[in-house]
Order: structure tokens, then sequence, then C-alpha cells
């Protein structure tokens, strides 16, 4: 969270899509098959790169 300056933050959507990917993050890592491992990484490639946007909206308004 302090990273992305969430830490005392409004922005509930970037704060939960943080939390997602922490989240994931360790599903990939205590995953016990590859397919799993793999899964949890793509979806968490894919929620960081939407996290970017939401945080670039956020930042231009």
């Amino acid at each position: 969270m302090k990273e992305l300056d969430l830490e005392d933050s409004v922005d509930t959507l970037g704060r939960w899509m943080a939390h997602r990917i922490a989240e994931l993050m360790e599903q990939a890592e205590q995953a016990p098959t590859e397919a799993e491992r793999e899964a949890a990484k793509r979806e968490c490639t894919d929620i960081i790169i939407r996290l970017w946007e939401h945080m670039a909206l956020i930042r231009a308004i």
C-alpha cells in the first residue's frame, strides 16, 4: 500500500486491487501444481495492469 500511496487513501477500488494482487502472489507461491501457479500469475499480471490504468486515471483527475 505504501508504495502505491494508498495507505491513507479513500480509493477503495485501488486498495482492493492491491490486496487482491497480494493474495494472488501468495496463491502462486503456494500452488500445488504448475497449472494453478500459472493461473494465479496470469490473473495477478492482469490485475497489476488494471491497477496501473486505474491509478493513472485517478491521478489525472
